[in-house]
Order: C-alpha cells, then sequence, then structure tokens
C-alpha cells in the first residue's frame, strides 16, 4: 500500500511492477520495467517514490506520479531480492545472493556501506522504524538482527527448522515476526531473539508474515490461503482468505482496515479485515416469519399487508429455529416467554437469575440491582426495607412484599428470618406460620416463629 491507502504497487514474474487505484482496482500510468522478475516493491514513506528490486541484478528507484526512473540503478552481481526504504526515505537497503545486504543513497544512488556480511546468503533486509536496526533473511534458517552503523550481530540468531521466507520488525520495533517452510510463524523479541509465545501453525509453508499497523494482529500468506491472527495470543481471527493459487505475500493497510495480497494465480486482492473477522450472515428466514408472527402481520404476493390467524401465530412461535445462526437465536429468544427469556440471545443466565444472585448480596446496592433486572423478583422490597430509614416507608416494603410472595416454604422463610432481625415479630409470625402450612417440617421456619414469639429472648 501507499502511505495514505490509496494505492498498490504490486511485483511481478512479467518483469514489471505496476501501481494500481485501490478503489477501483484500475492501473494507474504505465508498468515500471525490468528485464527480469521484479522481486519486491515499496513505496517511500512521503508515497512519492517507489522501489524495486529484481533478478535483472538491479534495484531501481521510480517516480510514482509518472513511473519514471529516478537516477542510475542501484547495481548488485547478482539477482537482487528485496529492496526497502528506511523510515526517513534516505536510505534504501538491498539483500542479494552475493551475501551483503547493502545500503544506499536515496537521492543519489550511491553506495553508503556494505555492512552486513553473515556467514550465508541474503534474500531479505528490512530497516526497523527507527533506522538503528536491520533484519535479514539468511539461507541457513535463520533471520538476523544488525546494528544498521555497525555492522554488528544484535542478540541472538532468530531459528526455524526450515527456510526462512520473510522477516518484519512490528511498528515499535520491539519484536519482529518471521514466516517459514517448516508452515509456522514466530513472533521474537527483536532486542533478545527470544520467541514470544506458541509458533502459528499452518498446513503448508508459509511465506510472509507481517504485523498490523497497530501491532495487535499478524497476516501470514500460505498455500492458497492468508489468515489473521491475535498477536499476543497467537489465536486465529475469523475465517482463511483464499486464492486459487499459493499466497506469496500479505499486507495490512497503513490504517489496518484492509489487507492486500498477492498470489502466483495471477492476481492481487484487497480485502476488508472488518468483514473477514465479523463476516455477515445471511438472514434466515424463520426469523421473518417469526417476526411477522409476532407482529400477527404479514405482506402477500401483492404486497398487501394481512392479519395472521391466532393459531397460525402459535404455530409459528413455538416451532424452534432450524439453524444455530446468530439470526436464528435471535428468533428463538424473541419468542420465549419473558420470566425464561435469557438477558441477551448469547446470556446463559435468565433476569430473574441475574436478580436473585444480587438480591442474595446483601447489600442494599445489589438489591437495588436486583430489582432493575426483574422488579417482580421475590423478597426484593422486603429485604431492601432493612435498609431504609423512613419507618413508614420500610413498613409498606415489608406489607406489600408478604402480599406477593408465591406459596413457595423457603421464601416464607426467609420472609420470616428477615422480618426478626428487623424487630417486625408480628409479620414475622404471620411468615414463619405460613412457611410451616407449605412445610411442617421446616427447622428453620420454626425457629423464626419462636423468635418472633418471644422478642425478648432473640435479642
Amino acid at each position: 500500500f501507499s502511505p495514505d491507502g490509496t494505492r498498490i504497487v504490486t511485483a511481478s514474474h512479467d518483469s514489471t511492477a505496476r501501481v494500481w487505484d485501490v478503489a477501483t482496482g484500475e492501473p494507474l500510468g504505465e508498468p515500471l520495467r525490468h528485464e527480469s522478475v521484479v522481486m519486491s516493491a515499496q513505496f517511500s514513506p512521503d508515497g512519492t517514490r517507489i522501489v524495486t528490486a529484481s533478478s535483472d541484478r538491479t534495484a531501481r528507484v521510480w517516480d510514482a506520479a509518472t513511473g519514471k526512473p529516478l537516477g542510475e540503478p542501484l547495481r548488485h552481481e547478482l539477482n537482487v531480492n528485496s529492496a526497502q526504504f528506511s523510515p526517513d526515505g534516505t536510505r534504501i537497503v538491498t539483500a542479494t545472493l552475493d551475501n551483503p545486504a547493502r545500503v544506499w543513497d536515496a537521492a543519489t544512488g550511491k553506495p553508503v556501506s556494505e555492512l552486513l556480511r553473515p556467514e550465508d546468503k541474503v534474500s531479505s533486509a528490512q530497516l526497523s522504524p527507527d533506522g538503528t536496526r536491520i533484519v535479514t533473511v539468511n539461507d541457513d534458517r535463520t533471520a538476523r538482527v544488525w546494528d544498521a552503523s555497525t555492522g554488528k550481530p544484535l542478540g541472538e540468531r532468530l531459528r526455524h527448522e526450515a527456510i526462512v521466507c520473510s522477516a518484519r520488525f512490528s511498528s515499535d520495533g520491539t519484536r519482529i515476526v518471521t514466516a517459514s517452510y517448516d508452515k509456522t510463524a514466530r513472533v521474537w523479541d527483536a532486542t533478545t531473539g527470544k520467541p514470544l509465545g506458541e509458533p502459528l501453525h499452518h498446513e503448508f509453508s508459509v511465506y510472509s508474515a507481517d504485523f498490523s499497523p497497530d501491532g495487535t494482529r499478524i497476516v501470514t500468506a500460505s498455500f492458497e490461503t492468508v489468515r489473521v491472527w491475535d498477536a499476543t495470543t497467537g489465536k486465529p481471527l475469523g475465517e482463511p482468505l483464499r486464492h486459487e493459487g499459493s499466497v506469496m505475500n500479505a499486507q495490512f493497510s497503513p490504517n489496518g482496515t484492509r489487507i492486500v495480497t498477492a498470489s502466483d494465480d495471477n492476481t492481487a486482492r484487497v480485502w476488508n479485515v472488518q468483514q473477514m473477522l465479523h463476516p455477515t450472515v445471511p438472514f434466515p428466514e424463520c426469523t421473518l416469519l417469526c417476526a411477522w408472527a409476532i407482529a400477527g402481520l404479514e405482506f402477500d404476493a401483492d404486497g398487501q399487508m394481512n392479519g395472521i390467524p391466532g393459531d397460525q401465530q402459535l404455530k409459528v412461535l413455538q416451532e424452534p429455529p432450524p439453524g444455530d445462526d446468530p439470526w436464528s437465536k435471535l428468533a428463538l429468544w424473541l419468542v420465549q416467554p419473558a420470566n425464561e427469556r435469557t438477558l441477551t440471545p448469547e446470556s446463559k443466565f435468565t433476569c430473574r437469575q441475574i436478580a436473585e444472585r444480587e438480591r442474595d448480596s446483601g447489600t442494599k446496592e445489589g438489591i437495588e440491582s436486583a430489582l432493575r433486572y426483574d422488579p417482580t423478583v421475590p423478597l426484593a422490597h422486603l429485604l431492601l426495607a432493612a435498609f431504609e430509614e423512613n419507618p413508614q416507608r420500610a413498613a409498606f416494603l415489608r406489607t406489600y412484599e408478604l402480599k406477593r410472595l408465591p406459596d413457595d416454604a423457603v421464601l416464607w422463610t426467609r420472609a420470616a428470618t428477615s422480618l426478626v432481625k428487623q424487630k417486625d415479630f408480628t409479620l414475622a409470625q404471620q411468615a414463619a406460620t405460613k412457611a410451616l402450612q407449605l412445610e411442617p417440617t421446616n427447622t428453620e421456619a420454626r425457629q423464626a416463629l419462636e423468635a418472633a414469639k418471644q422478642p425478648d429472648s432473640s435479642q
């Protein structure tokens, strides 16, 4: 992507790089031509230039608007596998199979230094966001970090069990993600070279891996698939993106909302990250039928609104939706009786269950919360009376609650016990007596009744 996210530059085996309009998918200007395969292409940080690397043994800088070459080619003795601008756009780092990773002055095209001479051949190199380090991909199954000024290695080698295909810094420079033929991508501490978390496993070789701009996600490219991962947990996010051929590269847009992929099926594609992570679920007919049944109205083939007979309404509402998708869950949730309906379609608890839990917390705040979840939850008003400073209001709450308690011995026993504590011994006797009528062997209710009859001893 270009820095503003409006253009894409692709590198191809047809010996060209091309600039494309992201919105329309149309090419912009003429192709940027080399004499052989173009291995990589990248915009400068300000979006005005493009640098390309080719197996014709050169890297070239181009005017991004006109497609005209700027200056002379940056020449190597062997194929140039990658070329990248420094974060400030003043330098270019190239990687070739003739061993050194070379740094060039981006304005003059003159070599600045051949700082890095790893023991093995280098297939790619990238400068860190602050420009002080370079990470190289070597053909000894490792990646390595180097001091960009001194050329000295920093930390441990980043080792895989097979060839490493790519290595990229996170936007803050603290981590590196690598991709390998060993079917994994790995995240590393950029300072120590130690692995962070578990590998990101694919079924086939992983050709590229890159961080999202905010560093929270990783996108990997493999055989026919692209996957997005949580960079902290290593868990896959959403469903894979698929091409008809191996996906050689994948990269986030500058704002992280899109992904561009390049495949050997001769296409590059742009994907919406939000839609990938949260795909739209088709609206099932059963949900529409439930909505009509609840409303008691439906449209006929002529677009006229007609009433639905009551027996037909009940038939639709009593028949469970066939699917397990979010829409079907919503339909089933809507037709549940209010006292049996969970808090949300995905929740495991009803409002009554949550209200009872809050009520039993024993605090004023908990009881008030219970009444917000379910104003009809039993005992809540009676228990709330214990916190009421106004005696008349407290008496009203106690009397009101007793009148609406169901025939449940447990509830009447709890009411009697609370009323004893609130020193309303008359109502306590009534509640305990009711509990014993419902359950004559209830020991706790009998104790509450005795305490209410002998208030002095209960104290």
